[in-house]
């Protein structure tokens, strides 16, 4: 793939941005290369250029790597605010609840082949462990279904928002965590939401629940499970369950994620693993998934597609319009589907266009602000 590094002056911070075609697929790209360019080429990446410049004035020293694949040439860079001379393009990273729309893609494989239903009663599809302590939470199991806890309506809180959880990853970020415990949490500390259907509230416990299922539909780790029902022929060389699969042979230096004052990888990945998150992975690698979910492209049955992109009426009284996998947004006046991560990552994928970006920032804190008004501008640059 070409690559072109942008002249700037010494006050502003590295940015490289690489042109190639658009249908090359995931792959790991090579060093700053040179190479003819066709004008549009030149404009549309100029534009690119621009987009990132503005990002780059909003991430309040951190660091940001991105992909645009536009409906004929892809576009990947990076940013270094510090003033180095490091390019993050490539380089895996925690991409957190992005991980849900696999998980999402992967339980409704399992409802194409008959293992899982939309709206079967969850008892049976859950292990004894956490159906013992949902029940101790005064939950019924014969009214919450895997519809529910795939579009965030179970009515089952999210341990992951509560201070006790925080202060618990605070306190000693080296712990691992177990599924169980974390429902623990959810169960003796979260507010209850409602009853199931009630309410759209976003959980990651819902989706710790789900990776659950696939775990004992398969018989495999969610990892393995995932892999082999989500993306299995997509060629995501990047892209791997941490804690749960080995790291990949010939991956890039990691993504220098921050969290909490100090490096994110300190913080041991059960923390967010079990469903909710726990993929490494890059925009690249991610921007091929999403655009290839959102297209309807990985599963076979159309209801199963629409359902993936297709908002609930209660989430859109919250007015964040969410359907499985995906929240619905609006960006430069086109319908678009996205989901962001915790740690500083976003995808969004706009069909009118056919346009797809990813990106990550080092620093969520910082710099995730900085990432949708990126987005914005580079679906305008090359639509």
């Amino acid at each position: 793939m070409m690559k072109a590094a942008l002249a700037l002056t010494a006050a502003l911070p590295l940015m490289l941005v690489a042109c190639g075609s658009a249908d090359e697929g995931p792959i790991r790209r090579g060093p700053v290369s040179s190479s003819s360019e066709s004008p549009a080429s030149v404009d549309e990446r100029h534009a690119i250029s621009m987009a990132v410049e503005q990002a780059a004035s909003q991430l309040n020293g951190a660091g940001m790597t991105f992909m645009v694949l536009g409906p004929a040439q892809s576009h990947s860079g990076s940013v270094d605010s510090s003033g180095g001379q490091r390019s993050y393009d490539d380089s895996p990273l925690r991409i957190a609840s992005n991980t849900k729309t696999f998980v999402a893609v992967a339980a409704l494989k399992l409802v194409e082949s008959g293992a899982l239903e939309l709206d079967r009663p969850i008892r049976s599809d859950l292990p004894a462990r956490l159906v013992s302590l949902l029940e101790s939470g005064g939950y019924d199991l014969d009214a919450i279904t895997l519809r529910m806890l795939l579009n965030h309506t179970s009515g089952i809180p999210d341990h992951a928002q509560t201070s006790v959880y925080f202060q618990d990853i605070l306190d000693d970020p080296s712990r691992e965590w177990s599924r169980a415990e974390q429902l623990e949490i959810a169960m003796d500390v979260a507010e209850r939401i409602g009853d199931p259907g009630e309410r759209f509230s976003y959980s990651d416990t819902g989706y710790i629940l789900v990776g659950a299922m696939i775990e004992k539909a398969t018989d495999e780790s969610l990892g393995s499970a995932v892999r082999a029902l989500a993306y299995p022929n997509l060629g995501l060389l990047d892209t791997w369950w941490e804690a749960l699969e080995p790291e990949p042979d010939g991956v890039s230096e990691r993504f220098d994620q921050q969290a909490f004052g100090g490096p994110l990888l300190r913080i041991h990945p059960s923390v967010d693993l079990y469903g909710g998150g726990g993929l490494v992975s890059t925009v690249g690698d991610l921007a091929y998934f999403h655009a290839a979910a959102a297209k309807g492209d990985l599963l076979d049955d159309p209801a199963l597609n629409a359902a993936l992109i297709t908002p609930t009426q209660l989430s859109r009284e919250t007015g964040n319009a969410y359907g499985m996998g995906f929240f619905v947004r609006e960006y430069a006046g086109e319908t678009c589907y996205e989901h962001s991560g915790f740690w500083g990552t976003l995808a969004v994928y706009c069909p009118e266009t056919n346009v797809t970006v990813t990106s990550a920032v080092t620093d969520a804190e910082a710099g995730f602000r900085a990432l949708r008004p990126f987005t914005e501008a580079a679906i305008e640059a090359v639509r």
